[in-house]
């Protein structure tokens, strides 16, 4: 399994998503795309600048605003922090 496979499913499984309303997360600093939190006491995590997020530093925005270039730049964010 190649390293961007394995950051795929990384993002898959801790992508903060809610598919029943179609919204997705977004940093509210840098309005990229955020992740499940690993660490006790957030509930987000932003690849892009590196820092886990409390409920409030988040925000959800409709599924139809993900694109592809953005997807791509979750996985190598993933991939260049060694996430997976």
């Amino acid at each position: 399994m190649t390293d961007r496979d394995k950051a795929l499913q990384y993002v898959l499984k801790n992508l903060m998503l809610d598919d029943r309303q179609g919204l997705i997360g977004r940093c509210d600093r840098c309005n990229s795309l955020v992740l499940l939190s690993e660490t006790s006491g957030y509930s987000a995590q932003c690849v892009n600048h590196d820092e886990d997020l409390y409920g409030f530093e988040y925000h959800f925005e409709d599924l139809e605003t993900l694109t592809a270039d953005e997807f791509e730049d979750l996985i190598q964010g993933v991939i260049d922090e060694n996430l997976f």
